[in-house]
């Protein structure tokens, strides 16, 4: 039943994750035709975080109590229905408050999917297993986004929507007819949850929070300001869809290498060699003059992105045991949509101020800074058991 309940979550991911890379790189031109500045880049990508931010942590502590399976399903039909709204937003407003609804949407979907795949996970196979199903993550946003520019330019941006759409539709189904319903192992009568405010006194948890927003900073200026960047020197929307593929492909290729690592050697050396190149990587994007240029720019980033990946997500389960596999994924996810938040407004507000070759320059230093607090906050070993740095 493992396996098979894996193979599924993996499909539902990967397909659920076409769907959203597709819409990826066409965001932010879809909103620059509406009259976005900057500053409302910002706005429009921070009200998706935002949203998702508030409500992980509460849809995760309720599927640790209920169930994974309906609480999913429930999450990707809302997502699904809520695809075709881009189409009829007509104004800036009106996609921010798409975005929200989405986001909101979607606090159901990420952080049970990888708590599902927690709770089937072997202890001290973490690193292994998180990187198989980021796997799926990573193939499904690799191939939306280059799909979705080379919709766009064929048939019109709308097309993209319409296809977001279908790829909701058939990941529903398969949660429905696939996925066996499970419950967390942990016995809630006897080892009851701890509450969010204690989870937060543990130094592993605060540092993983935070380089995990730190890490959301890179997600989201590649998203939001990479095809901005890409328009600007005169790429195609094609080019801009291939350009966050390629950073998704690449970080997808050492995602097993990296896991095999996190299972064998330190899991926060792994993580603060990975964060700390991947972050150096943008400080070279504004350089680049070309299509090509930006291509290498992207497959270092990605390579060094996938590096940490799995070590973060493994340390992630690890804690799950004890407080609870979605409750933590919640959190981890609040923290990917608190970095995205924080970066998209500040990076917006940054870019109508000086320009959008600022914002890189900017985000090393967020990323370098998130690094920073990582290291401190484990710099000395967790006593909670099940555990390692």
């Amino acid at each position: 039943m493992n396996r098979r309940a894996l193979s599924a979550i993996f499909v539902v991911i990967a397909t659920m994750m076409v769907g959203i890379g597709i819409i990826a790189p066409l965001m932010p031109v879809y909103a620059q035709q509406m009259g976005a500045t900057g500053m409302w880049l910002g706005i429009i990508f921070a009200a998706f975080a935002t949203t998702r931010m508030i409500f992980t942590p509460m849809f995760g502590r309720i599927s640790d109590r209920f169930g994974r399976k309906w609480f999913l399903l429930a999450g990707l039909l809302a997502f699904t229905l809520l695809s075709l709204g881009y189409m009829v937003s007509d104004t800036v407003y009106e996609l921010t408050l798409m975005r929200m609804a989405h986001g909101f949407s979607s606090a159901l979907v990420v952080p049970i999917a990888f708590a599902y795949v927690g709770d089937l996970t072997p202890e001290k196979r973490e690193g292994r297993y998180m990187a198989v199903i980021n796997y799926a993550t990573f193939v499904g946003m690799a191939i939306g986004p280059f799909m979705g520019g080379r919709l766009a330019d064929a048939y019109g941006i709308h097309s993209a929507f319409w296809a977001l759409f279908g790829f909701g539709v058939l990941a529903s189904t398969m949660v429905l007819v696939l996925l066996p319903d499970i419950r967390s192992p942990r016995s809630l009568e006897e080892n009851p949850l701890p509450g969010f405010r204690h989870m937060l006194s543990d130094n592993l948890v605060r540092g993983l929070l935070t380089i995990r927003a730190g890490s959301a900073v890179r997600q989201a200026i590649v998203m939001a300001f990479l095809p901005i960047f890409a328009k600007h020197i005169g790429l195609t929307k094609t080019h801009m869809g291939a350009l966050i593929s390629a950073f998704i492909i690449t970080a997808a290729v050492v995602l097993y290498p990296a896991g095999v690592l996190a299972d064998r050697f330190s899991r926060t050396r792994l993580i603060i060699v990975g964060e700390t190149c991947a972050t150096i990587c943008f400080g070279v994007f504004p350089l680049a003059r070309t299509f090509p240029q930006l291509l290498a720019g992207a497959i270092a980033a990605g390579m060094a992105g996938g590096l940490s990946m799995p070590s973060l997500l493994a340390i992630n389960a690890e804690i799950g045991r004890d407080y609870g596999m979605a409750s933590m994924m919640g959190l981890y996810d609040a923290a990917m949509g608190f970095g995205m938040l924080f970066a998209t407004l500040t990076a917006g507000a940054l870019m109508d101020l000086l320009s959008v070759r600022a914002v890189f320059y900017y985000i090393v230093i967020l990323g370098l800074t998130g690094v920073a607090a990582f290291v401190f906050f484990t710099r000395r070993p967790r006593e909670a058991r099940g555990v390692s740095g």
